[in-house]
């Protein structure tokens, strides 16, 4: 073979164990119940191609079972890649069949996995009590932006078990060292709980808490709003960001330029595969690495998680004059799921949107609840409909009358 041949014939046998490890892997069916339920017919299919592969073939049906047992093992990956590519290697035909496939079929799916051949299980621990250590150890708050080109609104609730403020922390402590100069943004967390739980926490690591009064379900709709129509100021461009997305360094202000760049009206950061779900050793060990030892980025090589394939949310950057000319997002989503399709597709619908190729890391944590008798959260709500024309963003819009 050659060596482009051998290139393909390895990347069609990496794919096929990397559905492999999908099927067992339980934090596949936890990260996202949407995304595992259109994925599942697809890693399933793909299973039982490299089950018919593998059928006659001592080393690879052990490789195959190790997998199985051994799913997060960055060698059992490897050592089933290893065993198809050899069996690929001399039928031409076949991996050309089974890569056309795999190229229809990951069009089609939400999710595909990733484990770094550096990766253990073994990270130490890295609660909030940690990270708080960190913060501590810096000098000095969020310094007071001035006329700010950028506002970035992070929503948040936990309850007081701590695990996404733990992320939360996390969070803005690395937008606390980011490259763009801290005069050009302001970061602003919105806590919609029953009374401001974690205020001491937050406060002295953002330039804007906010809290909002909402003892019900979480609305993250309404949240953000809440963020961008309470922050002062006038900023050009808008950050939404997911409470639990661990940022590089540059991240602010190689987004910034983009979208200043006038030739598109909202973003997101990523493209397919772009969004990484990490485990629970992957999130320690990433929270070591970009806030304990101070790097610029985690090592993906050290990490694994799930990659969502067409994830909406996480981090949406828009031309804030959009951002108010449709209304925000649509506060009728509450719960779990739907508001980050739906502001994506309205903001596409009235602007020029565009995907970038960043690798954006979501730390782990406990899952919401996602379903409500078999259906989806939000499936009542209507995608697309809102435009904000009664109010959007109100602070006491969750208050006792």
């Amino acid at each position: 073979m050659t060596r482009r041949t051998e290139g393909v014939v390895a990347k069609v046998a990496e794919r096929l164990a990397d559905h492999a490890a999908l099927s067992v892997d339980q934090g596949a069916r936890d990260i996202s119940a949407t995304s595992w339920e259109l994925s599942e017919p697809y890693v399933v299919e793909a299973v039982k191609r490299l089950e018919r592969l593998a059928a006659d073939d001592a080393a690879a049906t052990a490789a195959y079972a190790r997998l199985r047992s051994e799913p997060a093992s960055p060698a059992a990956h490897a050592g089933l890649t290893d065993a198809l590519a050899a069996l690929l290697g001399p039928r031409p035909e076949d991996t050309a069949e089974l890569g056309a496939w795999l190229d229809e079929t990951e069009q089609r799916t939400d999710m595909g996995y990733h484990v770094g051949a550096a990766y253990t299980p073994d990270a130490a621990p890295a609660p909030l009590t940690k990270v708080r250590e960190w913060a501590a150890a810096r000098t000095g708050g969020r310094p007071a932006p001035g006329g700010h080109d950028l506002l970035v609104v992070v929503p948040f609730r936990d309850g007081d078990a701590g695990h996404r403020t733990r992320n939360l922390l996390s969070c803005l402590l690395a937008l606390g060292d980011q490259t763009l100069s801290a005069d050009r943004y302001a970061v602003t967390v919105v806590e919609a709980d029953d009374r401001p739980r974690w205020r001491d926490v937050i406060a002295p690591h953002a330039n804007h808490y906010v809290h909002a009064p909402n003892g019900g379900l979480f609305n993250k709709s309404w949240t953000m709003n809440v963020g961008v129509t309470n922050t002062p100021g006038r900023p050009g461009y808008v950050c939404m960001l997911d409470a639990d997305v661990l940022l590089d360094r540059d991240f602010l202000e190689r987004n910034l330029e983009r979208i200043a760049t006038g030739e598109h009206a909202a973003h997101l950061p990523y493209h397919r595969g772009g969004l990484l779900a990490l485990d629970d050793p992957s999130s320690d060990r990433a929270l070591l690495r970009r806030l304990g030892e101070g790097r610029a980025t985690p090592d993906p090589r050290e990490l694994r998680g799930q990659l969502l394939l067409a994830a909406p949310g996480a981090s949406v950057w828009a031309d804030a004059a959009l951002y108010h000319r449709i209304g925000g997002f649509d506060e009728r989503f509450a719960g779990w799921g739907g508001e980050d399709d739906d502001f994506v597709e309205r903001l596409s619908r009235h602007g020029d949107f565009v995907r970038f190729d960043d690798t954006v890391m979501h730390l782990n944590h406990p899952r919401p609840v996602m379903r409500v008798e078999g259906r989806a959260f939000n499936a009542h709500v209507e995608m697309g409909t809102w435009d904000g024309s009664e109010g959007y963003g109100l602070i006491d819009a969750y208050a006792a009358p």
